[in-house]
């Protein structure tokens, strides 16, 4: 039988949301944002099994290294559903739970961004021998569960070994995404 304060339950439940929406918050941040002292935080921790930031960092990164694709250390983000090397890429997302602030239901940007980047670099046959030297990105508009992202991804201009590439990503179609990369090939 738990005998905890209403008042302790309903920061013990806040808590946890903050934490699901990010991971990333220190003891700090969240005494600040749930209006109590940093000691009631690392209590409130203790209490619920919720490990300090250190350690959630290091989970997070082991869950994420199990079984991902990466190129030039880079998370590939998207399936690749078409793609002429040197010329274009077609990227798709679906939106999952995991990828969305609960509290709103939107995804977290910098998904939309990854998988921009990661259709981008499938432009070249060597991913891993190019390098991002600029972004240029602009949302459009909030994308939600469920929804499908298209990123096409064209190379627009080449000056020696740079590169400029645009991205448009679409659900349906609307463009909810734009993003412009300038790449440097790495001469061999």
């Amino acid at each position: 039988m738990n005998l905890a304060r209403p008042g302790k339950l309903q920061r013990h439940q806040r808590l946890l949301e903050e934490l699901r929406a990010n991971p990333f918050l220190t003891d700090e941040e969240l005494a600040k944002c749930l209006g109590v002292s940093i000691q009631t935080i690392r209590l409130d921790r203790m209490e619920l099994d919720i490990a300090e930031l250190r350690e959630r960092m290091k989970s997070l990164a082991s869950n994420l290294l199990h079984g991902e694709q990466f190129i030039q250390g880079y998370r590939v983000l998207g399936e690749l559903v078409e793609a002429e090397p040197g010329k274009h890429t077609y990227s798709l997302l679906t939106i999952s739970p995991e990828m969305v602030v609960s509290r709103t239901g939107v995804a977290r940007p910098y998904f939309m961004v990854a998988q921009a980047h990661t259709a981008a670099l499938q432009i070249f046959p060597e991913p891993d021998e190019v390098f991002t030297s600029s972004a240029n990105v602009k949302f459009l508009r909030p994308v939600r569960v469920g929804e499908k992202l298209l990123a096409s991804a064209e190379l627009v201009e080449t000056k020696e070994n740079r590169h400029r590439i645009k991205v448009i990503t679409r659900v349906g179609q609307e463009i909810v995404f734009r993003a412009t990369f300038h790449i440097y090939m790495n001469p061999i």
